[in-house]
């Protein structure tokens, strides 16, 4: 029984993350957003996402990195979060 609850427990975690950075990836400028989600989401190469959206590919290398910075700004409490949830893992 446990270990059901640990797998719901884990999978509600999975579900408040992706809320989490959904909503970040919202609040970056549209430009940094689409080559992002083009690159690191949907796994296109550097340069069929510039192709894709019509740029130079320094420009997708650039804006993917302005907005990783932001995205980990932003999500830091994620990270701190599962710093606890490891170390409380430990100790139970």
């Amino acid at each position: 029984m446990a270990d059901h609850v640990a797998v719901f427990e884990d999978a509600i975690e999975m579900n408040d993350v992706a809320f989490d950075v959904e909503e970040v990836l919202r609040l970056l400028p549209e430009d940094q957003r689409q080559a992002i989600v083009a690159v690191d989401i949907e796994g296109y190469s550097v340069t069929d996402a510039a192709e894709l959206l019509g740029v130079p590919t320094g420009t997708i290398k650039s804006r993917c990195s302005r907005g990783r910075l932001k995205l980990a700004k932003n999500l830091q409490h994620l990270q701190r979060r599962g710093n606890q949830a490891d170390t409380q893992r430990v100790k139970t």
